[in-house]
């Protein structure tokens, strides 16, 4: 689920907040409970680089730490996995506002 602040823009951009919840426990969940070990957010990193530097939305000059992938990284559950969305300007231009890219579960499990 997304919560987005709207400014009256044409595109979106601003603030944004996702939320997912364990609906056995209506738990909120985080992250860090997904990716549980440094090396998990490692390979989740690399990922998402290799993938997104083959897309022609993205900054032609993308460069490994133009992101990062870490407690505070904005996800959504897929059923094959977890979604990383973006930040307007983190690695794409405002014209592509908050790119979402599928991580399949295979990759950090």
């Amino acid at each position: 689920m997304y919560d987005r602040v709207d400014f009256g823009n044409k595109l979106p951009s601003g603030p944004f907040e996702t939320y997912n919840y364990n609906i056995s426990t209506g738990k909120r969940l985080y992250l860090n409970q997904v990716l549980t070990s440094i090396s998990d957010y490692k390979k989740v990193h690399t990922y998402a680089y290799k993938k997104l530097k083959k897309q022609d939305y993205v900054y032609a000059s993308l460069e490994p730490d133009f992101f990062t992938i870490d407690k505070n990284t904005k996800f959504v559950y897929e059923n094959s996995g977890i979604s990383i969305i973006f930040e307007t300007y983190e690695v794409a231009p405002v014209m592509y506002p908050n790119p979402k890219l599928k991580i399949p579960r295979s990759v950090y499990e």
